[in-house]
């Protein structure tokens, strides 16, 4: 197992590092603990790309893509042999290093054992079976010969479809809560959401079966750590960047869900990685970081729809990078615009039927091709403003780091202390003349406080405004893109807080930011003052955040020795074994009873002949008649 992970999560990208092309000396003079994350990073990104063409293809086994990573290594070394040595030129490990180990220590201990959720039903079982499917089938699609094989005018007793589900021609049917029928005559499913997550499902299933399926979360919980370490070291300094990165690690929302299946954790990671990469290609001057970038962001299309609004966010940041003076490295647009452009297909194909509502909300194509002409033209008015009228864009520089402080800070007071819900007004005729504010958008920051607590909160807005002020341009995408997501994101929730999803919402960037701000305004004195007075605000700084980790803590407890639905997966195993592949298993309607919820793993996972009721109440003349057939075959 060890052996495979190494060949998937750690050699081709160590390999690609190292290789001596675009200033590898720049590189080499990285931090080791650095140095050793992107080799992970770049790792994951190669295997994440060859699962999903080879999964695209229906040619995806566990064997070929250990070929092909080994493969590529042995390109590599071919290729550059001896020059792959960094000749005394990389930096050696110092004592920060224990930083980047302590936090993975940790997150071992507080983000295993992950939860036994393979039933289905929700989000979390959908996304382990569709990766287990990757593994077992071999593709993206589910080749459901138990639905192909029931007669065509029979098989509307198992098909969910209208009634509340996306139709408009997107899909055939629900064979299962989360998977749409493709074709009923092939009996091809696909599982609602996009498969960039589920393909580490499948990696995971190939290296230790169910187990490493399992494990896959808490494997990129522990990526986004450091992810969102190494980016905070950049913008705040490593201390300060080590304490934010423990406060994330101990809040109740990282670990409940970095124990729970689900994408947002795997989104975390690549987004903090590739903002990352972007500034050390674009500020720092490495192009070796260019490419990476926009390969980190375009994948992220394939692990989650939404998304594209942080895209659209990074896109805005990337029009301040003009005004600064910096352009645009053209390794950093094509991966993207490639990526990009096989995701249209995908979602244009097999993913029609996810992305149905939120493009709907979106605007449709329209809207989003709208949005990108919008980006595209601030980028070249940013562009213009520099060349054309340089002392503008010297004033607009300066200003712009001011204007954001006060806008962000007004805005957080305001949602925290003043913003209520108001009713929606009609007319005489029912028309709406002024939509209401609903209370969970009113409330919404003030929600969030259940996770940080107040003082964080308020920590995190010092934070932002000590570093948005002092050093803006340093890293203007990280800084625009929090700016933007949050005010996004707290302007509309777009879920109710009682909803248990609703969390996961703060992980991808709200949440971790916070943590990092918090800890950069905690620690914002010791880092302004130059006198004596400085290692006494260190002090102070330290023990607030130590009392604001103590409170995530003793709110996070209680939850450490709690497993998930903990002995699931033995009594679902005891259970398939009761049946054969001569047998039928035929399961009562979703509105019946939660049965439903075993039909899925019976099918997808232990690969039984399973059917389920689309209704609780079938018509009883095509019941007989698929009794009739079934007692045949």
């Amino acid at each position: 197992m060890l052996a495979g992970l190494v060949a998937v999560a750690g050699l081709p990208g160590a390999l690609l590092f190292r290789a001596p092309v675009a200033g590898r000396a720049r590189r080499a003079a990285l931090p080791a603990e650095e140095r050793a994350f992107w080799s992970v990073v770049l790792s994951c990104a190669v295997t994440t790309l060859v699962v999903l063409a080879l999964a695209a293809f229906g040619a995806y086994t566990f064997g070929r893509l250990v070929a092909i990573d080994l493969g590529l290594s042995a390109l590599i070394v071919v290729v550059w042999r001896g020059k792959l040595l960094y000749g005394g030129e990389a930096a050696r490990p110092g004592w920060a290093a224990l930083g980047p180990v302590a936090l993975v220590a940790g997150g071992l201990v507080l983000f295993f054992p992950p939860s036994e959720y393979i039933m289905g039903g929700k989000d979390p079982g959908v996304y382990v079976i569709e990766g287990i499917q990757i593994a077992q089938r071999g593709s993206l699609t589910i080749p459901d010969w138990t639905l192909a094989a029931v007669p065509a005018d029979l098989r509307e007793l198992f098909l969910t479809i209208g009634a509340g589900e996306v139709d408009e021609g997107t899909h055939e049917g629900v064979r299962f809560m989360g998977f749409f029928v493709a074709s009923r005559e092939r009996g091809e499913v696909v599982g609602q959401f996009p498969h960039g997550f589920p393909a580490w499902v499948a990696v995971g299933y190939g290296l230790d079966g169910l187990t490493g399926a399992r494990r896959a979360v808490g494997f990129w919980a522990l990526m986004g750590l450091l992810a969102v370490y190494f980016a905070g070291a950049r913008l705040v300094g490593r201390l300060p960047a080590a304490a934010g990165t423990l406060l994330l690690a101990l809040n109740v929302a990282e670990v409940w869900f970095s124990r729970y299946p689900n994408s947002e954790l795997m989104q975390q990671a690549l987004f903090f990685s590739a903002l990352l990469a972007l500034a050390r290609a674009q500020v720092d001057g490495d192009g070796f970081f260019a490419p990476v970038s926009g390969t980190l962001l375009g994948l992220m299309m394939f692990t989650r729809f939404d998304a594209i609004v942080l895209l659209a966010a990074v896109g805005g940041g990337l029009a301040l990078l003009r005004l600064n003076g910096s352009r645009l490295h053209v390794s950093f647009a094509v991966p993207l615009a490639a990526l990009l452009g096989l995701a249209t297909p995908y979602f244009a194909g097999p993913m029609r039927a996810y992305i149905a509502i939120p493009l709907l909300k979106a605007g449709g194509a329209r809207g989003i091709g709208l949005a990108a002409l919008a980006l595209v033209l601030l980028g070249i008015a940013a562009g213009t403003l520099r060349t054309r009228w340089p002392e503008l864009a010297r004033t607009v520089r300066t200003w712009l780091p001011r204007v954001l402080v006060v806008t962000m800070v007004a805005a957080a007071c305001y949602a925290a202390f003043l913003r209520a819900p108001s009713a929606t007004i009609y007319d005489a005729s029912g028309v709406v003349v002024r939509q209401g504010l609903a209370e969970h958008d009113a409330y919404a920051l003030r929600v969030y406080t259940w996770y940080v607590g107040a003082a964080g909160l308020a920590a995190a807005v010092l934070g932002f405004a000590f570093v948005t002020w002092r050093s803006f341009w340093r890293d203007p995408v990280l800084l625009a893109v929090t700016a933007a997501v949050s005010v996004f994101f707290f302007y509309k929730i777009r879920i109710v807080p009682e909803h248990f999803w609703q969390a996961r919402r703060y992980l991808p960037m709200v949440l971790p930011m916070t943590c990092l701000l918090a800890a950069g305004g905690a620690f914002a004195p010791w880092r302004a003052w130059r006198t004596k007075g400085r290692t006494a605000a260190a002090a102070c700084g330290g023990v607030f955040l130590a009392l604001i980790a103590w409170q995530s803590f003793s709110v996070t407890r209680p939850i450490l020795g709690h497993v998930e639905y903990a002995g699931l997966i033995p009594a679902l195993e005891e259970l398939a074994g009761r049946f054969t592949d001569r047998d039928l298993v035929v399961v009562e309607s979703r509105n019946s009873s939660d049965v439903h919820v075993l039909a899925t793993p019976l099918a997808y996972i232990y690969a039984r002949n399973v059917l389920l009721f689309s209704s609780p109440r079938p018509d009883r003349v095509k019941v007989e008649q698929f009794l009739e057939w079934a007692s045949h075959e």
